[in-house]
């Protein structure tokens, strides 16, 4: 820490020289400002080093900003400029055909019969010398109107060639300012070590800060922005989530707890997470105190995702805590977290288990001026997605979406992905039935290991844009992070994808997205009869799994339970194009006939069934000594741990959440069966 504070001191005071001598020098980036090397000598990196004032970069950053404003006025007028010569270059063609119109007509009277007494048609005529005026003024107007085309035509590609100067200049002169207001993550990290220690003494427990991956670099005006949102996370971490040393050695825990710091960079994305070890947070206790408040009743309460649980704590004045101290019990911090990660146009995600840990997973974007979006228009309205968020573009039918539980997916590229059009989060108006396009534009969109598909109107194109506030009226808008002023003068709003990924997420999902959407269900705790099956057939009971079973003469067997005929259909063609035979059933009690009548290799349920579901089902199917040894496979939307834990103990043997993967499906039924 000595070399450390040394290391600073050194560097100031070559600042405070550098600036006394008035040499003229420039400003690297705070992480090439000091090198240290392995034997902790001090080095300097450049020698042309000055201090200025932020608020002077604050300026040229504005400046910058509004060069590239400019440019995109600029870009639109030139673009309405040759519209204007298409018009010019169309209205030549139209006097070219009025002027050969004029001569044929003059050719023709010129040729009329001049033997005819009472008729003489000739150069003497009035008529004729007055139609020939009107042509020799035609063919000088003509003539003009090509020489200013034909300059037009050479200014617009001097105009072209400008403007793609300075579009490159200015794309260049922002990303430099911008480079320089850039510092590592390491000083929003710095800051938080000593305080969480001097928290966790005061409270009697022991507690280490590790970082990881902190030469990520982010905009200065951020840091200082997310400097109190991690601090809240951090002392709610000490002292909610790390327990005292009895309670972590009764959980065979070391009685030191970790906290890890972590910060990486995705495209134009930091993402911190702040991770413990601690005793996760309580779902019941959120529950409880959501109900106390009235924020839900008992019966909504009995129905709500582990998502929508999680949420509760983000609401003002939300506490579990039954005591007040200066840390926690006053209901402040969480709601104040999510309120400025709003600001910032990020999100926070929260994932933890029981006796394992917490984990809370900000994103917020490298800098809130500039993005490159992808314009689209719905409703005549025009909303820009953030290209970086935008993984493929694609037209599809309206019969091909699938449709579960009152929920939509599409099928691409092996998977099914949730569907949802984008007029209907945004609450617009739905077009009339006879209006409605077979044909639908879907972007795929994908945040933090999620990907879903949202359907839109047209596609307008890409293009760079200014981010603007919608000032303190509009700011809370749900789905809309900002706007943007086009180059006609328009307000378009910006879609905050991260939010409409978290909601579809919780919708879809009821849980924080795992990386893989399937997973083998723990069965420790075994029935006796089946411990006893398997000792009479002298086999070793240490496999959590039953028996993989390979099939001689014939093709493997699966029963698909689904009250969608859309899904059972799917889940099918995707078997039997692997070579197995697919029987179908819309609820438990076919299903129950099915087995009766047919041989059954293994089976996948759904969980949310008309008549019968997917549990009792289970439970049926379990209590019937001829079928208890049949694999069965929960595949639903439901995918929560609640539904994975009381599968289990139903006696279910793999989970596969929707969406899923082609691959992910074949690879858990070939565990359990081959042919």
């Amino acid at each position: 820490k000595l070399a450390e504070l040394d290391n600073k001191l050194f560097f100031y005071q070559n600042f405070d020289r550098s600036i006394a001598e008035k040499k003229p020098v420039s400003a690297p980036s705070a992480a090439e400002a000091v090198k240290t090397t392995k034997s902790g000598s001090r080095k300097r990196a450049d020698e042309n080093v000055i201090k200025i004032n932020t608020d002077y970069l604050d300026n040229l950053v504005s400046m910058a900003t509004e060069l590239v404003v400019n440019r995109t006025e600029l870009t639109s007028h030139f673009d309405n400029f040759k519209t204007m010569l298409n018009d010019i270059e169309s209205g030549k063609k139209q006097l070219h055909q009025v002027q050969n119109a004029l001569e044929d007509i003059i050719d023709d009277n010129s040729m009329l019969d001049e033997s005819a007494a009472e008729i003489q048609v000739s150069s003497e005529d009035p008529d004729a010398r007055n139609l020939e005026h009107v042509l020799g003024k035609f063919k000088q107007i003509s003539s003009k109107i090509d020489h200013v085309s034909s300059e037009l035509n050479r200014l617009s590609q001097s105009f072209d060639k400008n403007i793609q100067q300075i579009s490159n200049l200015s794309k260049a002169l922002h990303s430099d300012i911008l480079r320089v207001r850039m510092v590592p993550v390491e000083y929003l990290f710095d800051r938080f070590p000593r305080p969480i220690r001097d928290l966790a003494k005061a409270q009697g427990k022991r507690v280490t800060v590790s970082i990881e991956g902190n030469n990520a670099e982010m905009d200065r005006a951020m840091i200082e922005a997310l400097a109190d949102p991690v601090m809240h996370i951090l002392r709610n971490a000490v002292d909610h989530g790390i327990e005292a040393g009895d309670d972590r050695k009764a959980n065979n825990k070391p009685k030191t707890g970790k906290i890890v710091l972590r910060a990486r960079q995705e495209k134009s994305q930091v993402i911190i997470d702040i991770s413990d070890d601690g005793r996760g947070i309580d779902l019941k206790a959120i529950l409880n105190t959501a109900v106390k408040r009235g924020l839900i009743s008992k019966k909504e309460a009995a129905k709500k995702s582990e998502a929508e649980i999680l949420d509760f704590i983000f609401y003002p004045e939300f506490s579990t805590s039954e005591k007040t101290s200066t840390v926690s019990g006053r209901g402040i911090g969480l709601d104040v977290v999510a309120n400025q990660i709003q600001k910032l146009k990020g999100v926070i995600r929260i994932s933890t288990e029981k006796n394992v840990g917490t984990t809370f997973s900000i994103r917020v974007p490298l800098t809130l001026i500039i993005s490159q979006a992808l314009m689209t228009r719905i409703h005549e309205q025009t909303i820009a997605i953030p290209l970086v968020a935008v993984q493929e573009s694609l037209e599809i039918n309206t019969a091909d979406i699938l449709i579960d539980d009152d929920r939509r997916y599409i099928q691409m590229h092996g998977k099914l992905l949730p569907y949802i059009p984008l007029d209907e989060i945004l609450h617009f108006k739905e077009k009339p039935a006879e209006t409605e396009e077979v044909k639908k534009n879907v972007l795929i969109l994908h945040d933090a290991g999620v990907s879903v598909a949202l359907g839109i109107g047209a596609i307008a194109g890409r293009q760079e844009i200014v981010i603007k506030a919608l000032g303190n009226a509009l700011q809370n808008v749900e789905f809309i992070a900002g706007g943007t002023i086009l180059g006609s003068g328009e307000v378009a709003l910006i879609l905050d994808y991260s939010a409409i990924i978290r909601q579809i997420e919780a919708q879809f999902f009821g849980h924080m997205r795992a990386n893989r959407p399937l997973m083998s269900i723990d069965r420790k705790k075994k029935t006796e009869s089946k411990v006893k099956l398997q000792i009479e057939k002298g086999k070793e009971t240490e496999e959590a799994s039953p028996t993989h079973k390979k099939i001689s003469g014939r093709k493997a067997r699966v029963l698909i339970v689904d009250d969608s005929s859309s899904v059972r259909n799917f889940v099918g063609g995707v078997l039997e194009k692997k070579g197995f035979v697919a029987l179908r059933a819309n609820d438990g009690v076919e299903a129950l006939r099915v087995l009766s009548q047919e041989v059954v290799d293994l089976l996948i349920t759904d969980l949310e069934m008309p008549n019968m579901d997917g549990f009792t089902l289970i439970r049926k199917i379990r209590a019937r000594s001829e079928f208890s040894e049949i694999p069965i496979v929960i595949l639903t939307g439901r995918s929560g741990k609640a539904q994975r834990e009381k599968g289990a103990q139903l006696g279910a043997n793999s989970f596969i959440g929707k969406p899923f993967k082609e691959g992910d499906l074949i690879k858990v039924v070939s565990d359990f069966v081959t042919a």
